[in-house]
């Protein structure tokens, strides 16, 4: 989800997109592993439309540095927080 290390939520979509992607790495790097390591994505956004779909991939695009996983991409009625416009489940594998 798009929420700092100090438990601040990211304002708006595009932010709670890059900060859910930092945290994403943050598990990624403690784990000895790195975004080349997934193999899977699961997007759950709470915005319908195809400007929340290319906030999405603009956003993936440019934090993915052109390595490709699988991905799934849903639009949810809400998340566990009123504030969370995203969560991204990350499936990784080390090779």
């Amino acid at each position: 989800i798009g929420v700092a290390p100090d438990g601040s939520v990211a304002q708006g979509l595009e932010a709670q997109f890059e900060r859910t992607f930092a945290n994403i790495g943050a598990v990624l790097a403690a784990a000895g592993m790195g975004k080349t390591d997934i193999v899977k994505l699961t997007v759950f956004v709470t915005e319908p439309g195809a400007e929340t779909l290319g906030v999405y991939r603009r956003t993936r695009d440019k934090w993915m540095e052109g390595h490709m996983a699988a991905a799934t991409y849903l639009v949810v009625s809400g998340l566990a927080h009123a504030d969370f416009l995203v969560e991204i489940e990350a499936v990784a594998a080390k090779s």
